[in-house]
């Protein structure tokens, strides 16, 4: 059997690259674009932190996501026998006094996967001062698929996904979020 030359070697080679290339931008361009995925639904208990009469935090009114719509909205899951989410709370509590406290961005913390007696009583719901939901089971968690905490989930201000941070906020993510701030 004769070997092919030189040429068309390179012409084999010329259009293998351009069937490949044709069809990697074929199924790009005509395949429909990468939709953001609505977030879980939720409603969940406020935690009211203690003060100088109750030190006891209690839980208050129910909030929904679909309140929240119409902002954007960053939510951050953590537990209150967590080290890592006790490192990332200063980062969070910066970003909430910095945004304008839910002016330009809503900042809720889920308490999940948490005994309440743990978290009632945790001087580390003192150092946060945005809202705190109470999410004992961790269903919510697991709806935003949620495997590690600090979990931390950015939405834009129709409910859908932007982001989904597993672990501490560092600073490429931080300019992740603050890139979607208005």
């Amino acid at each position: 059997m004769k070997r092919p030359d030189k040429r068309q070697t390179i012409l084999i080679n010329l259009i293998l690259f351009l069937v490949v290339t044709g069809g990697y931008f074929a199924v790009r361009h005509f395949s429909p674009r990468h939709e953001l995925k609505t977030a879980p639904s939720f409603e969940l208990p406020l935690v009211e932190p203690g003060n100088d009469t109750n030190p006891m935090a209690s839980l208050g009114t129910r909030i929904s996501l679909k309140e929240l719509q119409g902002r954007l909205t960053l939510i951050n899951f953590w537990a209150s026998w967590c080290e890592a989410c006790a490192q990332e709370a200063p980062i969070l509590e910066n970003l909430w006094k910095k945004y304008g406290n839910g002016q330009r961005i809503y900042l809720l913390g889920i308490s999940t996967f948490d005994k309440w007696s743990d978290l009632s009583a945790s001087p580390k719901l003192a150092t946060k001062s945005f809202p705190i939901l109470f999410d004992d089971k961790g269903r919510i968690a697991l709806k935003y698929g949620v495997t590690v905490l600090p979990a931390t989930i950015l939405l834009n201000s129709q409910g859908r996904i932007l982001a989904t941070f597993q672990g501490i906020l560092n600073e490429e993510r931080l300019r992740v979020i603050e890139a979607q701030i208005p």
